[in-house]
């Protein structure tokens, strides 16, 4: 019985310091996702954002590419 309830009190500790950081970096809602590089090369977005979509929080996704660039010797992120 001792071991439940040391058990039950960490869990409640756990959940009290991750469910706070989890609410501030994982709530919200997506605005939408845009592809800035494409066939090689970058292009500007301009995204209009109405005062209901503050606070922004941008979230940049990068994938390496299998190839290598010969001449540098180094993956290419896109």
């Amino acid at each position: 019985m001792r071991f439940l309830s040391v058990l039950l009190l960490i869990a409640g500790a756990a959940v009290g310091i991750f469910y706070p950081w989890a609410m501030s970096n994982f709530s919200g809602h997506a605005i939408g996702t845009y592809r800035v590089y494409e066939g090689g090369r970058f292009r500007p977005v301009t995204v209009q954002l109405a005062a209901s979509d503050a606070p922004v929080r941008v979230l940049v996704d990068l994938t390496a590419r299998a190839e290598r660039v010969a001449g540098q010797q180094r993956t290419v992120l896109t």
